[in-house]
């Protein structure tokens, strides 16, 4: 069971963006957004701070990784390794929560 629930304090659907924005009691701010084309994006922020941020997409196949296009930038640098999301909500938000408690459990 996914206990990530009890942690959300607040949540926010914009529709014009196709972004759901929801921050849990420790502070973090999570941004889902998938678009009309396949693409999607998935954002951890820590804080306001410069790549204070963790963020998965396929948005540029640009990444020379073995799941690309899929990816993932990491928290404090510019570099990016493997991801292990394929942008299917089904399969990927379980994922997505499971990463998010490690953060909040710390």
């Amino acid at each position: 069971m996914n206990l990530l629930s009890g942690h959300i304090i607040e949540f926010n659907i914009d529709g014009g963006s196709n972004r759901l924005k929801f921050l849990v009691d420790n502070g973090i701010q999570v941004y889902i957004r998938y678009n009309n084309y396949g693409e999607y994006t998935y954002v951890i922020q820590f804080s306001l701070e410069k790549f204070d941020q963790i963020r998965y997409d396929n948005f540029d196949d640009t990444w020379v990784v073995p799941t690309r296009p899929h990816h993932c930038h990491l928290r404090h640098n510019k570099d990016v390794v493997d991801s292990p999301f394929v942008g299917e909500p089904e399969t990927d938000i379980p994922i997505l929560s499971d990463i998010i408690l490690k953060f909040i459990n710390i």
